[in-house]
């Protein structure tokens, strides 16, 4: 049991969180009434600080203005004893209450709905709990990954000793093919937006892949399949850019259920050489940018996806480390040395905070690189902070 205190106070543990536990445990909160839920919020953001995962509520009465809506949009599921209509059924059938108090209650409720609150923060500083903390060699995590590519990958990064991932959002087959030629020896990963490359085509798919090869890194296209298995699976085989065909690597939100990701790995077993997938998936389970919709119930039900697609699912574009599974892969976005934000809501954090005191594995660098005018020394600034930071992480 734990105890969230108003303010810290300024003797004995001076903490915000008193009690029994251990990070990592789940802790179901009890309130006595909701009307907005930012209190509740406040004590989420509270307990999330301390490790902790919050994202059940038991009250005694929901106000009904809106709270639980705030609430549950926000992955925080209320469990409500009472509502006050409830309360106004149970006044009406026992003769104490006037007809008029209870249109003047309804009344009031009607007109003061509370659409949205203002999030608390949760420090995105802290480390996650112990049991998340990984300080194993991407070697040593192999044995725990069940997809090829995955295990690939692995052995990749520990190998050629990088955990960067160069984001190319360019626009001409040649900006692409030049950037994979002049920095493929920095990176592990090559993350692509074939539908933004105006004249992108087989052959540039064709040249893409050979320039991989000749550079030891695979080929991530950040496709975001987001639709029913078998629209997902016709988007991954077929269309314009025929993704199965040359990406190693692709991504997928859940928003459509399970059946996405068994859509696109139908695809990928089709592709099978002597039963060995030469694919693999990654999925979307957080975001950089400020106000995603990735509530925390979002982010958990797709790790949970992930488990039981292992054999095709290698990990996750995430901003936290979600799972102690060491055969996932957690590769995070929004990485930049000097830029803390830009004018469309992206957030950047440096290398050594995602990789060092977060324990994610993979850093995803665009802009910071390309353009720079030095791409290339730009990459080898970045690889070697990745690669730092995680060293430093496992002494």
């Amino acid at each position: 049991m734990v105890m969230k205190r108003k303010e810290a106070k300024d003797y004995g543990t001076k903490k915000m969180v008193e009690g029994i536990f251990a990070a990592g445990q789940h802790c179901l909160m009890v309130e006595d009434i909701i009307t907005s839920g930012m209190s509740v919020l406040e004590t989420v953001a509270s307990l999330k600080e301390e490790g902790l995962i919050c994202d059940r509520v038991v009250v005694l009465i929901d106000r009904q203005q809106g709270g639980r809506a705030i609430l549950e949009r926000a992955g925080v599921k209320v469990h409500s004893v009472l509502d006050i209509e409830s309360v106004l059924q149970v006044l009406i059938a026992a003769d104490s209450i006037s007809a008029d108090m209870v249109q003047a209650v309804r009344s009031f409720v009607a007109d003061n709905q509370i659409k949205s609150v203002t999030l608390p923060t949760v420090s995105s500083s802290a480390a996650p709990p112990a049991a998340l903390q990984c300080s194993r060699s991407f070697a040593d995590r192999m044995a725990s990954c069940e997809n090829p590519v995955g295990k690939h990958l692995l052995n990749l990064m520990h190998t050629k000793q990088t955990n960067l991932c160069l984001s190319a959002d360019v626009t001409t087959s040649a900006e692409l093919l030049r950037l994979a030629e002049l920095l493929g020896d920095e990176i592990c990963l090559l993350k692509t937006h074939a539908d933004i490359v105006s004249d992108f085509s087989a052959d540039t798919a064709s040249k893409l892949v050979a320039l991989a090869e000749e550079h030891n890194f695979l080929i991530f296209e950040d496709r975001k399949f987001a639709d029913i298995g078998n629209t997902a699976s016709n988007q991954y085989r077929g269309g314009v850019y025929q993704i199965a065909d040359w990406a190693h690597i692709t991504n997928c939100h859940i928003v459509p259920g399970p059946g996405v990701i068994e859509g696109l790995k139908k695809v990928a077993l089709e592709r099978c050489r002597e039963g060995k997938l030469d694919r693999a998936l990654l999925l979307l389970a957080q975001m950089s940018s400020a106000g995603n919709m990735c509530t925390e119930a979002y982010t958990n039900e797709t790790v949970e996806l992930a488990k039981k697609h292992k054999d095709f699912v290698i990990g996750f574009i995430s901003t936290s480390k979600l799972t102690k599974d060491e055969g996932f892969i957690h590769c995070t976005p929004g990485v930049n040395l000097t830029v803390a934000d830009d004018s469309l809501g992206q957030q950047y954090k440096t290398p050594d905070h995602i990789i060092g005191s977060l324990h994610n594995d993979m850093i995803i660098v665009g802009r910071g690189i390309i353009e720079a005018e030095d791409p290339l020394g730009s990459a080898q600034q970045y690889r070697k902070a990745g690669w730092a930071a995680l060293k430093k992480r496992q002494t």
